[in-house]
C-alpha cells in the first residue's frame, strides 16, 4: 500500500504567567505527556536504550464510533532535551511519527512533527494528531501554571507541509 509523509508545526504561546523553565520540566514528564492523549488506554515503561526510554502504549481507536472501536498497541520512545524532549512512535500499519517539543525563543511550545502512514490513514491520523496535540499543549501550560501557584517544582495554531 502506498504511503506518504507529511510535517506539521503545532505552537502556541506561552502566557507571561508561566515558566518556560517549567514547560521543559513537565515535558519531560513522560507517563504525564503520555496520559495527555485522550485515546491512549494503558502505558507502561519497558527500557532505557541509553538516553531513550522505551515505552508500550495502547490506544483504543474509534472506528465506527460509538459502536465500535479497536485497542492498538505500540511504542514508542522518549529522549528528554534541554529545551524540551523528542520522541519517535513505530505503530502498527505503517504508521511512525518523530516529534520534537520544546520551548522556542522563551515563550512558544512548539512542536515540529514528521509523520508517515499509508495514505488511506493520512487524513485521519493528522486530524487526530494535531488536534490532540493542540489539547497536550494547553494541558502542559497548565500544569506548569498550577505548579507555580502551589509553589511546586513541576515534574495554538498548526500547519502541514508535504515532506
Amino acid at each position: 500500500m502506498a504511503s506518504t509523509t507529511w510535517h506539521n508545526t503545532i505552537t502556541t504561546p506561552i502566557p507571561g504567567d508561566v515558566e518556560p523553565t517549567a514547560v521543559v520540566k513537565i515535558l519531560h514528564d513522560h507517563s504525564f505527556i503520555i496520559t495527555l492523549n485522550n485515546l491512549v488506554t494503558a502505558h507502561s515503561k519497558l527500557r532505557d536504550e541509553g538516553q531513550r526510554e522505551i515505552y508500550s502504549i495502547t490506544d483504543s481507536i474509534p472506528i465506527l464510533p460509538p459502536i465500535w472501536r479497536r485497542s492498538v498497541t505500540y511504542q514508542a520512545s522518549f529522549e528528554n532535551k534541554d529545551d524540551g524532549v523528542e520522541t519517535w512512535v513505530d505503530a502498527p500499519l505503517g504508521l511512525s511519527m518523530h516529534g520534537r517539543f520544546g520551548e522556542e525563543g522563551g515563550w512558544v511550545l512548539g512542536e515540529e512533527v514528521e509523520s508517515k502512514a499509508s495514505v488511506l490513514l493520512k487524513g485521519f491520523v493528522e486530524k487526530t494528531m494535531v488536534n490532540a496535540h493542540r489539547k497536550m499543549h494547553a494541558s502542559v501550560i497548565e500544569r506548569a501554571r498550577e505548579a507555580k501557584g502551589e509553589g511546586a517544582d513541576p515534574g495554538g495554531t498548526a500547519s502541514t507541509a508535504p515532506a
